[in-house]
């Protein structure tokens, strides 16, 4: 008779803490900016490259309300990314390490992005 073998932890119970959410969606936001950003990068610098006439048209295209959700998202992902990778290089001299310390900046690393996402774009509009 096979031997009962203990389960792990569905993932409907297992609960994901806050430090281990902003680790994975720090690979994820750096994963869009490569993404998105080299995409709409290049796609900019051709209607620069191919004349005024050229970047009209691109402009209407990246002044789409479907891209600058895309871009709004852009901006969040490199707040994001780069504040929590501040956190992450102190996190790498062993700073910021104990639980409550991890938990605490955890929080501000968000709170920081959301504010500078939207000061951003209150500058820029």
């Amino acid at each position: 008779m096979p031997q009962e073998r203990p389960l792990s932890p569905h993932l409907q119970v297992y609960k994901l803490p806050l430090t281990g959410i902003l680790s994975i969606a720090h690979r994820l936001s750096g994963l869009y900016i490569a993404i998105f950003g080299f995409i709409t990068l290049t796609y900019w610098l051709s209607g620069v490259a191919g004349g005024a006439e050229k970047l009209h048209d691109h402009l209407k295209v990246l002044n789409n309300p479907f891209v600058v959700l895309l871009m709004f998202v852009m901006t969040f992902a490199v707040f994001y990314h780069f504040l929590n990778g501040i956190r992450h290089m102190f996190g790498d001299i062993g700073k910021g390490m104990a639980l409550e310390q991890a938990n605490k900046t955890a929080k501000i690393v968000l709170i920081a992005t959301a504010v500078a996402t939207i000061l951003f774009w209150v500058i820029i509009a």
